[in-house]
């Protein structure tokens, strides 16, 4: 009864008002500090939009936690009306066969049998986009396929930038551009013709800026009032660690959820900041 007492204090005491901002899969109006990046996959894709041609494919690439999967959507949700855009992610210990398949169902609506050959998912394809123009595919995650199965992206690749039908290819990946020129064999690379934009880490004040940004939607007044020497603290402990956004929402999210249920405060302290990636670890 004790601890029911506990919890119904606990659920007095309200940091979030919607926590909706601080999920990995929201895309906030604005992406900040990457501007630069937005443009030049932008750029690069204006000619496809244009004419239905892509002089060079694109690879979007970095640190973790750093904003390309969402720059890049962000981009396609400009441009939506004007191409045909899939996008499939590519997961640990996936093979190229398997991603190539799992892409096609859930981007076609195909039912394909996974012992089947690489051969019968291409022509399945190459059916499914026979009548669409300006087909844009974007494979998230690629660097799973790197240490996965590298001689099967290597092959799909080639397949897919040698087609007739001419097809835009987005890879993005963790990884740096030589684990990719490595990992492809020349023709594939000299295919591709792959044009490159880097995500770097950010760094503190950046990270204190997209977090305030978050916090405007997601905390209460009082919690946002009060809250700011824990998001500072958060955002200085995630560019030492490494620089991911991605990160850093998780702490915020953390630490108010520490504040709430475990400290009783309805503002983010630093002390919850300090508990949360105990709480995060514990949980993974």
């Amino acid at each position: 009864m004790k601890g029911t007492a506990n919890l119904k204090g606990t659920l007095q005491t309200v940091v979030f008002k919607d926590p909706t901002p601080l999920a990995q899969d929201f895309i906030p109006k604005r992406i900040q500090f990457r501007d630069k990046q937005i443009e030049n996959i932008s750029y690069y894709l204006s000619g496809f939009i244009r004419y239905g041609l892509l002089m060079n494919n694109i690879i979007v690439y970095g640190h973790p936690g750093t904003g390309k999967t969402h720059s890049v959507k962000r981009v396609l949700s400009e441009i939506n009306q004007e191409i045909n855009a899939f996008y499939g992610r590519a997961y640990r210990g996936t093979s190229a066969h398997s991603f190539f398949r799992s892409f096609l169902e859930s981007n076609f609506k195909l039912s394909l049998h996974p012992r089947e050959s690489i051969s019968v998912y291409y022509s399945a394809f190459e059916k499914a986009i026979c009548e669409m123009k300006n087909v844009l595919l974007v494979f998230d995650d690629i660097q799973y396929l790197l240490t996965g199965d590298a001689k099967g992206l290597d092959g799909l690749l080639f397949y897919l930038s040698r087609l007739t039908k001419n097809i835009g290819i987005i890879l993005i990946g963790n990884l740096r551009m030589n684990d990719l020129s490595m990992a492809l064999e020349p023709p594939t690379t000299s295919s591709l013709k792959p044009r490159s934009v880097y995500f770097p880490k950010y760094n503190a004040t950046e990270l204190n800026n997209i977090l305030i940004d978050r916090a405007n939607d997601a905390l209460t007044e009082k919690a946002l009032k009060h809250s700011g020497g824990a998001i500072a603290k958060i955002a200085a402990l995630t560019a030492q660690g490494g620089g991911s956004a991605r990160y850093a929402l998780d702490l915020f999210k953390e630490a108010g959820m520490v504040s709430e249920a475990k400290l009783a405060k309805d503002y983010i302290t630093e002390e919850a900041v300090d508990k949360a990636p105990d709480m995060i670890a514990e949980s993974n």
